[in-house]
């Protein structure tokens, strides 16, 4: 997650950007207290990324194969993170 000093920073723009199935880039622009635009980007690495225009069926075909397993006994993670609606 971003920082809350780095949104506070009236002058930090950040972009969080899908950049393939499975990677995520975060990037952080600002300047330094002598001007220089800062540039710090951070990628990461995923089993499956969804964008912003997935849809709940896109998302649960590919979390049905985790369910049944719980369900079956097995043991599984889904990290989510980000806005649902």
């Amino acid at each position: 997650p971003v920082l809350s000093s780095d949104l506070a920073k009236d002058e930090a723009n950040v972009a969080i950007e899908p950049t393939a199935e499975e990677r995520l880039q975060i990037c952080t622009t600002s300047r330094s207290a002598a001007g220089t635009e800062l540039v710090k980007t951070s990628d990461y690495e995923f089993d499956k990324v969804f964008g912003p225009t997935s849809t709940q069926q896109s998302v649960f075909n590919e979390v049905q194969p985790l369910v049944e397993s719980v369900m079956d006994g097995f043991h599984s993670c889904i990290f989510a993170y980000g806005q649902t609606g």
